[in-house]
């Protein structure tokens, strides 16, 4: 599944990849436990700094060569453009020069020691039918937002591969876009890198070798290439040099990174070169102690304090370290304090060692110094599985009678249990990926009609897309369809309660097109167990809690089963009954006099109606391994928070920029006279074009946060902002054109790491974030100044539709520059 090809006879040995981006989970599905978890994307593009998004990269490429593999399947460089995106996460931000900066760093730090490869190339920026949608987008708006982090990749970092999206770019599926993988990517950038289709993505043979794709994934059961491509060759189709073409790239990378345990390519002479690429040979495993510290500081630097009403937080028991007196007991509620989640679902998840908890490493910090930590879960996070008495009447039903009454059936847990074992298992031996996986892939989970006599359940089938499941989880019918794919795609299983009330699943296995693979299954299976209980009492106990301890930090958030790869989340709300336990135990925590403080356990906007009522909110993402450290030391005062928000968090979703302009397009176009574009059945047009995210604010309501937003326990104060012409424009793309230098001090009592930030504006291009830099922690009254490079395109170089290339800002073009703690905090011009 994670390699491809190989010729032993020539001493060529397969290409090795793993998933990525957030970790390196190994060769295989099940990977090898142990594996370093790192922040999520959108998390490292918090802490805003490069240096350290390197260093997480370098970790993540000698895990690749401890696991030998060649190729880690990352960075993903698509853009935050609806909040509810399921792989919002994964990505780093909604602008493209962070998400550039980020790309750029995170390459360079892998390359060290494996070859990156950067996704989903391009416009796949959502997962409902991400196979069949076609991203309608300007040419400007491409060349300048979405294909800008690609280009930054490329031509700065180097990447060695690319991955192209399942998605239609302006009518052509990116795997086989020749504009994109020979004009843009090889003509225009001149990459000498290849490019790997995502998994079963490639739709062709011809089309897709000429347009410029080298390796069919995945690699032991190609569809279009193999003997198809054989055929072509033989036929004198495909020609010896354009296979030379495709093959030189690939065995480049195998000779820069050779891996122990496999054969080494002997003859140079085939890529064109007369000595074999340097090798960066096998370096030494990281250690435990300083993988856990580098994770801990990732997920330190990543946490973001968007409110802290009356400096609650730190809670103020605990300077320095020193218990000072008063508290006694801290109540610690809700879903994710004792289940947080570090990672989201997908792809994207490792196999890492048992880490802390939110939970645990506030007891860690607190039991020694006699402090009682009191736990109360408050309701549930979503749709997590539990190995609880609550699932033993749930079964899987193998199959049903003419009548909708199922024939027999068995313990869905334990079933889970055992066909996930034996699959992980099954899936690292190589007779069974290369004889079982192509018959296996002809089975999976098939839509089962309401009509459809005798595959029904005999209550709560469902209608439209649209509506709910009696019993079924918050938008799980939606979310279910988005992972089902577009029509003719296979679709949802039945869900919904049988006679006895007891929850129940039916599968229907098929023959034929459309069947979701064993690994969708997987998702499929976790989503709709939702075990049925009461949690009023918990809520009440919670609720209780709150009242009675002497502070309160409560864990909100979602799980790797609602932010997920293959299906975009329903709505922006937390789920389940989490906005009301945090209604309530903040209404009883202000009534008792108590502080609190919300940490957000999450990897995208959320909706938070009981904001105003809030003390405190940290957020802290999905921080990989050490979130619960981090956190814990940020609540206590050991960590100061220093990140800032990568992307807009609006307050609704009809007011994300992308969103209201489609809804404002459709509207035009339902009206008299419409004049607004209207796509064809599968388009997703960016009505938005340039105003992508913060760009987009300008005829809408303040969000909830704007992007850059991000506090800490100390302050900041700007002085002697100047900027420099350093080189006319129409010189080398990439070279520094004008330099800013800003003083910044820090005027608190505690010290702390500010995140500086320049904005530019010239006509005809929105207000955009050009460059940004985080200090050193700066003690009180320390001052430091700061360096910020502007390349020409910072300083109004714009892509021309008209010529087809970028051209360089008009003579005396006027250039505004601010600079400030955030896109709306500014403190000089």
């Amino acid at each position: 599944m994670w390699e491809a090809g190989g010729v032993p006879r020539l001493g060529i040995p397969p290409l090795r990849m793993t998933d990525g981006p957030n970790g390196a989970r190994g060769c295989s599905l099940h990977g090898t436990v142990g594996a370093a978890l790192a922040p999520c994307h959108s998390a490292l593009a918090a802490s805003f700094d490069e240096a350290l998004i390197c260093e997480v990269g370098e970790l993540l490429g000698k895990q690749c060569e401890e696991r030998g593999a060649h190729v880690l399947l990352g960075p993903t460089l698509n853009m935050h453009r609806s909040p509810i995106t399921g792989r919002h996460f994964e990505c780093f931000s909604e602008d493209p020069h962070l998400t550039s900066r980020a790309a750029v760093a995170y390459i360079r730090g892998v390359q060290k020691h494996a070859a990156a490869c950067a996704k989903h190339f391009v416009g796949n920026d959502q997962e409902a039918d991400r196979g069949h949608s076609n991203s309608v987008i300007g040419a400007r708006a491409l060349h300048e937002v979405y294909l800008l982090p690609f280009e930054a990749a490329v031509r700065e970092a180097g990447a060695q591969a690319i991955m192209p999206g399942y998605n239609r770019l302006n009518g052509e599926y990116c795997a086989e876009n020749k504009q994109l993988l020979q004009g843009v990517l090889r003509d225009t950038w001149l990459w000498e890198g290849f490019v790997i289709s995502d998994w079963w993505a490639n739709r062709s043979t011809m089309a897709a070798v000429r347009a410029g794709l080298n390796v069919e994934m995945p690699g032991i059961e190609p569809r279009y290439y193999a003997g198809h491509l054989l055929d072509k060759v033989k036929a004198k189709e495909v020609s010896e040099d354009l296979l030379d073409e495709r093959c030189r790239p690939i065995l480049q990378t195998l000779l820069r990174y050779p891996r122990q345990g496999t054969s080494k390519v002997s003859s140079p002479t085939v890529l064109g070169s007369t000595s074999e690429s340097p090798s960066l040979g096998s370096s030494s495993p990281v250690s435990k102690e300083a993988k856990r510290a580098l994770l801990h500081r990732a997920a330190a630097a990543s946490l973001v304090l968007l409110k802290n009403q009356g400096d609650v937080l730190p809670f103020q028991h605990f300077e320095d370290g020193r218990k000072s007196g008063g508290l006694r007991s801290l109540a610690v509620i809700g879903p994710n304090a004792a289940h947080t989640t570090i990672q989201g679902g997908g792809s994207s998840r490792v196999h890492p060692e048992p880490c802390q908890s939110i939970l645990e490493a506030l007891r860690a910090a607190l039991g020694p110094r006699g402090v009682e930590v009191r736990y109360e879960q408050g309701c549930p996070c979503g749709d997590r599985p539990t190995k609880s008495p609550e699932l033993e009447g749930l079964k899987r039903m193998g199959g049903c009678d003419a009548s909708g009454q199922p024939i027999h059936g068995h313990n869905e847990a334990k079933f889970l249990d055992a066909v996930l074992s034996i699959a992980s298992w099954c899936s690292q031996k190589e007779w069974f990926r290369a004889r079982c996986m192509p018959v296996l892939r002809c089975f999976g989970l098939r839509h089962t009609d309401p009509g459809e006599a005798g595959r029904n359940l005999i209550s709560g089938e469902w209608g439209s897309p649209t509506d709910e499941a009696p019993g079924a989880p918050d938008g799980c019918a939606m979310r279910l369809k988005g992972l089902a794919g577009g029509a003719g795609a296979a679709a949802v299983a039945a869900f919904g309660f049988g006679a006895a009330s007891a929850p129940m699943l039916c599968l229907q296995a098929a023959l034929g097109g459309g069947a979701i693979g064993f690994a969708a299954a997987e998702v499929l299976l976790r989503r709709m167990i939702h075990a049925q209980w009461d949690e009023d009492q918990s809520l009440e106990r919670a609720v209780r809690l709150a009242a009675e301890a002497d502070a309160t930090v409560l864990v909100l958030g979602t799980d790797g089963f609602w932010e997920c790869e293959g299906l975009d989340q329903p709505h922006m709300r937390l789920p389940r009954r989490q906005d009301e336990l945090a209604r309530r135990c903040i209404e009883a925590a202000k009534a008792a006099g108590r502080p609190l403080a919300v940490v957000l356990n999450v990897g995208s906007p959320k909706e938070l109606a009981w904001l105003d009522s809030a003390q405190a909110v940290l957020l802290s993402y999905f921080g990989g391994e050490g979130t619960g450290s981090a956190v814990a030391g940020a609540l206590l005062g050991s960590v100061t928070p220093a990140g800032r928000l990568p992307t807009t968090w609006p307050k609704r979703l009809d007011l994300a920029p992308a969103v209201a302009a489609s809804i404002a397009a459709e509207q035009q176009s339902d009206g008299e006279g419409g004049a607004a574009e209207k796509g064809s059945q599968g388009d997703v047009i960016y009505h938005e074009g340039l105003h992508l995210g913060y760009r987009g604010l300008a005829d809408l309501p303040a969000p909830l946060f704007h992007f850059g937003h991000g506090l800490s326990y100390t302050t900041f104060g700007y002085s002697d902002f100047e900027v420099k012409l350093l080189s006319p424009p129409g010189a080398t793309v990439g070279e520094a054109k004008a330099r800013a230098v800003v003083r910044v001090r820090n005027l608190g009592k505690r010290p702390g790491t500010e995140v500086v930030q320049l904005y530019t504006e010239t006509p005809g291009t929105p207000r955009a974030l050009r460059a940004f830099a985080r200090t050193a922690e700066l003690a009180p009254g320390e001052e430091v100044f700061v360096t910020l490079e502007l390349s020409e395109r910072a300083l109004g170089g714009m892509f021309s539709e008209e010529k087809g290339s970028w051209v360089s800002p008009a003579s005396k073009t006027v250039i505004r520059l601010e600079v400030g703690a955030s896109l709306v905090d500014v403190r000089a011009k």
